[in-house]
């Protein structure tokens, strides 16, 4: 398991570094996509840490809190990435 965590580990600089040598589209999605789970991953084993720490209360208000930062990552970048960004969220 602790080989898949540093795979999705380098996913994040390879993401930039494929988006700075002009790489597709594609291949730049799939590994930010990768990292977004590796993040996401990350994100959950801290909050799991603290809670083991400062119980399950606080644990509980953290994953509430940071649970959703993936989607509100992907939110801000698709509307801000896009000229049609506010519209398109507007209609959905």
């Amino acid at each position: 398991m602790k080989i898949l965590f540093w795979i999705f580990s380098l996913s994040i600089p390879l993401t930039f570094a494929a988006e700075y040598m002009g790489l597709s589209p594609i291949p730049v999605f799939i590994l930010a996509a990768a990292a977004i789970v590796f993040l996401a991953r990350l994100i959950s084993r801290a909050t799991e840490e603290l809670s083991l720490h400062y119980g399950e209360t606080t644990g509980a208000f953290l994953s509430a809190t940071f649970g959703n930062a993936v989607e509100l990552i992907i939110a801000v970048l698709a509307v801000g990435g896009s000229r049609n960004g506010i519209r398109a969220v507007q209609r959905g």
